[in-house]
């Protein structure tokens, strides 16, 4: 049988990538200015505006009010700071990352910035600068098990999946229950196909907790890569068990696969054309190889 390829299940549960614990978006609180500093009673009044701005959600007001800051006073790291984080929650990594490094510029030890920076580095592509500043943040607190797991998904972007490992196997020494590590080290053995090993740690993750679909959807998979064909089956119906409003067409698809495997040829063929019928072309595929 030919191998089939793992899913990577993202931060929106979507089949694309490992999950990425959440970046510390924490604002800080502007400092009052010395007394009688007009310009700096400008400055501080349109950032304590924004940070106000920033803590209802409307971070794109908040955005606007710490332009007008920066233009008067250029010398607050935590203006950069907090506009980096503004515009990190509005997508604009590339400019996050840039209001990060001012931050470092002006303030070095500043040690949030570096971690803010390396996830809006990586969610800007860049990954060897991700690396680089979670490394930096580990050196302050080494055993951030967040920091050490976004470092790992920052790895396997490069294809260093030993160093991932060794990253996801820290972050589960630190903090036992942490099941979106064990899923992750599942995702990353599977790529090295050790099946047998990722399958143990897609275990531990639905044991820790059992309503975590996406570590059914890649286990079935990896079930599949070992003939397992009954167990792929069942972990399939329980990703449709456990998302009743989502796409499910993966999981019709490699349900059909390991149908197929089984002999279960009419079984296989409705799994394909309900993923079919969502659009999902490989089913298509499938539905003319196995059901004319």
């Amino acid at each position: 049988m030919k191998r089939i390829t793992t899913m990577w299940v993202g931060v929106a549960l979507t089949w694309a990538a490992a999950v990425a614990q959440p970046v510390d978006m924490k604002t800080t609180a502007p400092a009052p200015p010395p007394p009688g500093d007009k310009i700096a009673e400008q400055a501080y009044a349109l950032h304590k505006a924004g940070f106000d701005k920033h803590l209802e959600g409307d971070f794109a007001g908040a955005l606007a009010d710490y332009d007008r800051a920066v233009e008067i006073d250029p010398s607050d790291p935590h203006l950069y700071y907090n506009r980096g984080l503004a515009k990190a929650r509005l997508q604009d990594f590339k400019g996050a990352a840039q209001d990060f490094s001012i931050a470092l510029e002006i303030s070095p030890k500043l040690q949030q910035a570096y971690y803010n920076r390396a996830y809006a580095r990586a969610e800007n592509g860049d990954h060897l600068g991700a690396v680089a500043d979670y490394t930096q943040a580990l050196n302050v607190l080494p055993y951030d098990a967040d920091a050490l797991l976004n470092r790992a998904l920052s790895k396997v972007k490069l294809f260093d999946y030993k160093g991932a490992i060794e990253d996801l196997t820290k972050a589960i020494s630190i903090r036992p229950d942490f099941y979106q590590a064990y899923y992750n080290r599942g995702v990353v053995k599977s790529s090295t196909v050790d099946y047998h090993g990722a399958i143990a740690d897609y275990d531990k993750a639905i044991q820790l907790e059992p309503r975590y679909f996406p570590a059914y959807m890649n286990r079935a998979v990896a079930r599949l890569n070992l003939s397992d064909y009954q167990g792929a089956i069942e972990d399939c119906k329980d990703v449709v068990r456990l998302n009743p409003s989502g796409d499910h067409s993966e999981a019709y698809y490699y349900s059909g696969i390991a149908k197929v495997e089984s002999k279960d040829v009419r079984g296989a063929c409705a799994d394909f054309a309900k993923a079919e019928s969502k659009g999902y072309k490989k089913a298509g595929v499938a539905l003319s190889e196995f059901c004319q």
